[in-house]
């Protein structure tokens, strides 16, 4: 009887979400996270955030944003 019951299951009966669910909001979150990061390095960024035209510069400037909006959700997490 304790055989039937994984932690994927106890998770869904407490919350109410399948593990889908969970795992589409959370995708959802992280792309609205790395467009958030994309908008606010060309718009109001460091002065160290500068592209020079091309899409690697692009690339590079959206993984900057990232990587500062990762830095400040693990300094209020942890």
């Amino acid at each position: 009887m304790a055989n039937d019951y994984t932690p994927i299951s106890a998770f869904e009966t407490a919350s109410g979400l399948s593990a889908i669910e969970l795992r589409t909001f959370f995708a959802i979150c992280l792309i609205a996270g790395l467009f958030l990061a994309y908008v606010w390095a060309v718009r109001k960024g460091f002065s160290g955030f500068q592209t020079d035209g091309n899409i690697f510069g692009y690339l590079i400037l959206i993984l900057k944003g990232a990587a500062v909006v990762i830095v400040v959700i693990m300094f209020f997490v942890y």
